[in-house]
């Protein structure tokens, strides 16, 4: 039996994460308003989910868990 890979941690912030995230999105070309949108929109999200004991990526996208194998979400 193969033994299961996990995902690696990435302990970066929401914020520093949010960054690149627009960042990556101006650079596609988005129109000015959909930056509006994301600045308007993200940062409350940001706030509340640091409120709730995520402020990490991996707190927000694995819930946490520590054992997420890789390809756990696309089921394999």
């Amino acid at each position: 039996m193969a033994k299961k890979q996990f995902a690696p941690k990435h302990n970066h912030s929401l914020g520093e994460c949010i960054a690149a995230f627009t960042t990556a999105r101006q650079a596609m070309g988005v129109t000015v308003r959909t930056l509006d949108y994301y600045a308007a929109t993200l940062p409350p999200f940001v706030e509340w989910c640091e409120s709730h004991g995520a402020p990490t990526i991996d707190a927000v996208c694995a819930g946490g868990d520590e054992h997420l194998p890789v390809g756990a979400a696309d089921g394999a």
